[in-house]
């Protein structure tokens, strides 16, 4: 969420520079904050990616890294990685995390 610390702290960087404060640039905010909200609302991968429908997640099985689309959210208790926040967002995170126990 923007703050209003962060809003006004925008707005004095705007008015020193060549741009003018707008009602869209409020309604603009307004926006990311609303999308940022939605985005706190997805499951994370373990290495703190926003998992969306047709995404490649990256886990271990064993010594191996596999990947998987994600489909649906059915789909994320059925993975191997029992959960999404057990996968990672790309191959190397998933290599460079320890093997599971």
């Amino acid at each position: 969420m923007l703050t209003d610390e962060r809003r006004a702290e925008i707005v004095r960087s705007m008015e020193q520079g060549p741009y003018m404060w707008t009602a869209e640039g409020e309604e603009l905010l307004a926006e990311l904050d609303r999308l940022r909200a939605m985005e706190d609302k997805l499951p994370k991968t373990a290495d703190g990616v926003a998992v969306v429908p047709g995404m490649m997640v990256w886990y271990r099985t064993g010594h191996h890294v596999v990947h998987r689309t994600v489909e649906m959210r059915a789909q994320l208790r059925n993975m191997a990685c029992m959960s999404v926040s057990g996968c990672y967002s790309t191959r190397e995170a998933a290599e460079a995390a320890k093997e599971p126990k």
